[in-house]
């Protein structure tokens, strides 16, 4: 048996309740961009009846990621972008706190 995989549809309510599916889409192209294509989700081709196209699908490691981003972000008030980084990028979120430290 291989890895779960989860849809994006799905995965937003694994995240909060209240969480929403567009948000998670929003947030999954800010980690593509943040982390400058160091974290790139898993696209499987998904024929419907005229149309293939890519599908993104999470996996639970993911899903935990984003619950991490979501409650940075909620509880302690962490931007977004550095929430992100903290979470799917920790080298580049290292890089970036000494660089903001050596301008103090």
């Amino acid at each position: 048996m291989g890895e779960v995989l989860y849809r994006v549809s799905s995965a937003a309510g694994e995240i909060s309740p209240d969480f929403a599916v567009r948000r998670l889409y929003e947030w999954i192209n800010k980690v593509e961009y943040y982390t400058k294509g160091a974290y790139l989700f898993r696209r499987i081709e998904r024929e419907t009846l005229f149309v293939t196209r890519n599908q993104i699908v999470l996996t639970k490691e993911d899903i935990l990621r984003f619950r991490q981003v979501y409650r940075l972000c909620k509880e302690k008030n962490i931007q977004l972008r550095l929430a992100i980084l903290q979470c799917f990028a920790p080298e580049q979120y290292k890089e970036l706190q000494e660089k903001e430290d050596s301008l103090i």
